[in-house]
């Protein structure tokens, strides 16, 4: 991690909501290119659901941990999406019953 991100970083959380959503555009493309990877869903819906994941990445990173940002912003940013796609099921299906169809459809 550079100390530039760490500087830019604290300046931003103590300049206010603005200075943050400047930073955060700096790192929609890493949004993106995650929503696209998760199948399902629409990728729109699923990029405003990573933006919520990079904002609230933004606001909990710890900079002493010494760690690049987005290392620690990705599975944040993931698991918001896929928090969206879970709540967008009809009907709950088990995780193992999941794993096992998927399995099956990858020896056909």
């Amino acid at each position: 991690m550079t100390d530039d991100f760490a500087a830019t970083l604290t300046m931003a959380r103590a300049a206010g909501p603005e200075a943050l959503q400047t930073l955060a555009q700096v790192h929609l493309p890493l949004v993106r290119a995650l929503a696209r990877r998760i199948p399902g869903g629409d990728l729109e819906e699923k990029y405003q659901q990573g933006v919520i994941g990079l904002m609230k990445a933004l606001h909990s990173f710890d900079v002493s941990r010494g760690t690049a940002f987005s290392t620690y912003a990705a599975p944040l940013i993931l698991g918001e999406i896929r928090s969206l796609l879970r709540q967008q099921t009809v009907l709950h299906i088990p995780r193992t019953e999941r794993e096992l169809r998927r399995r099956i459809h990858s020896v056909e």
